[in-house]
């Protein structure tokens, strides 16, 4: 219970830090274990949420959408790889795309919402006399609106796909509607009503109903931190719900009673980092993936399997972003790092070359303060080395960032020394440090290293603790540094 005591904590300093307008529910398997609502359930009427409120959600996400195609693989009313064209002959590509291509982002159809009507709405006579808040209501108004299938068809028709099916990731809004027409045609019903009769009624959740009787105020985040109250959104996608009845759906995935364990597994086996079916994965942490935001209100939920944990956060008010200590952060992610990081001890630790796939994750570590006189940061390490040319390495543990290495290998010239070696400030101190150095060193044997050398900052005292711990000898000291050596 410690840690859940941790998590509350920081969720309440973080959600006064934010001012967010959301209500927070952590779950077990069996029940709730903590909610609150904070902020505004309308700032206008300067009425505060609460966790009654009712809050607008979008059948038409990648996970309400999943939990329809999911019940309907289990039935065996469709095959998850089937091409697309066995249920929507009429679209000419779509014998080359499946629905698993649709779910993982990478079906590579043409965004008919951002490629051709945002833009068709921009041209129109008047559009640019419009104030920015003005103009941002007019097209979020536009994703939310119910638009037919065959319109859908008429506007991306005719265009090729942007890559090859499953080749990248693209986020394209019309494979959503894409999905929600394979389960309208499959079935007979609209993604709504499929979840009523299949998900939320059987689990007893006679708060959710179709349609919007909102009682929370949305207001939308316009660029990074500017919010906007937005009109209510309307359609056949809409359904709204409270916070007592997301807790049931949560305890529900917690527990394994949607579905099979083995039809369930599918769900959270990602292709790649971040995606599976409805679901992504950030190291052993996964979440709801609740795109697009297509009813103004949003879900956003999280699943500790390992530990039957679960939380979520009802929103009014989008979560806003802004940078700070040169680095972007929210809420949501600000939490989750908490979370991860507190819980962060040696369990599959995982080396690999930085790249431009795994660069940015590289940047997330960070030092502390009075680290910084006598090293520079990551991001400093990284340009110095790109300069020099030499390999940097990220360690990494269950997704997790832990720290760089930074080498220097020059066989012919006979170097081999580690430049740079940093693990995030909110690790140290668990023996990540020394997992990182033995296998730097065992990059640096292979690579022909008989002897090795680093220099230290004369006032490191860890740092020169953690190098003798594994066999380097002080070789020569000077005014601001020391050298080390060992032979291998």
């Amino acid at each position: 219970m410690k840690e859940i005591d941790l998590l509350i904590g920081e969720m309440e300093r973080l959600a006064d830090k934010w001012d967010i307008s959301a209500v927070i529910s952590l779950q077990n398997k069996q029940e709730t274990i903590y909610e609150r609502a904070y902020g505004w359930a309308n700032r206008e009427e300067k009425r505060p949420m609460t966790v009654q409120d009712r809050f607008c959600l979008s059948a038409d996400s990648y996970f309400f959408l999943s939990l329809c195609l999911l019940h309907l693989y289990q039935q065996g009313k469709l095959l998850l790889n089937a091409r697309i064209s066995e249920w929507i002959p009429e679209y000419p590509l779509g014998k080359d795309i499946s629905i698993l291509h649709l779910f993982r982002a990478e079906s590579g159809i043409p965004d008919d919402l951002y490629q051709v009507r945002i833009p068709a709405m921009q041209k129109e006579e008047g559009y640019d006399a419009l104030s920015p808040e003005e103009k941002f209501r007019r097209e979020y108004m536009e994703k939310c609106r119910d638009i037919s299938f065959s319109e859908v068809l008429r506007l991306i028709g005719d265009r090729e796909t942007e890559h090859l099916p499953g080749s990248k990731e693209d986020g394209s809004f019309t494979a959503i509607l894409f999905l929600a027409e394979i389960i309208r045609r499959v079935s007979g019903k609209t993604a709504v009503d499929y979840l009523m009769e299949h998900i939320f009624l059987p689990l007893n959740m006679q708060d959710t109903r179709p349609g919007n009787d909102e009682t929370a105020a949305h207001r939308g985040c316009m660029g990074d931190d500017c919010l906007v109250l937005l009109p209510r959104a309307e359609g056949t996608h809409c359904f709204t719900t409270t916070a007592e009845d997301m807790g049931i759906l949560c305890r529900a995935i917690l527990d394994e009673r949607l579905f099979p364990k083995k039809i369930f597994q599918l769900a959270l086996k990602c292709k790649r980092d971040y995606c599976g079916l409805g679901f992504c994965k950030i190291g052993d942490l996964y979440y709801a993936d609740g795109f697009p935001e297509r009813a103004g209100d949003r879900l956003q939920m999280y699943f500790q399997f390992d530990q039957g944990l679960g939380w979520f956060y009802l929103k009014g008010d989008e979560l806003i972003s802004r940078r700070e200590n040169n680095d972007w952060r929210s809420f949501g992610r600000e939490v989750r790092l908490f979370w991860q990081y507190q819980r962060a001890y040696p369990q599959k630790p995982e080396i690999k070359k930085v790249t431009g796939k795994n660069v940015w994750e590289a940047m997330e570590i960070k030092l502390k303060e009075e680290q910084l006189s006598f090293v520079p940061d990551v991001k400093a390490c990284l340009a110095d080395a790109l300069a020099r040319r030499q390999p940097v390495y990220l360690l990494k543990d269950r997704g997790l960032p832990v720290g760089i290495a930074a080498l220097n290998i020059r066989p012919r010239q006979k170097e081999f020394q580690i430049t740079f070696l940093q693990v995030d400030h909110r690790l140290q101190g668990r023996g990540y440090g020394r997992i990182l150095l033995l296998k730097a060193m065992d990059i640096l044997k292979e690579a022909g290293a008989k002897k090795l050398e680093i220099g230290v900052n004369r006032f490191n005292l860890p740092a020169q603790r953690l190098y003798k711990s594994v066999g380097f000898q002080v070789d020569g000291m000077y005014e601001g540094f020391i050298e080390m050596k060992m032979d291998l």
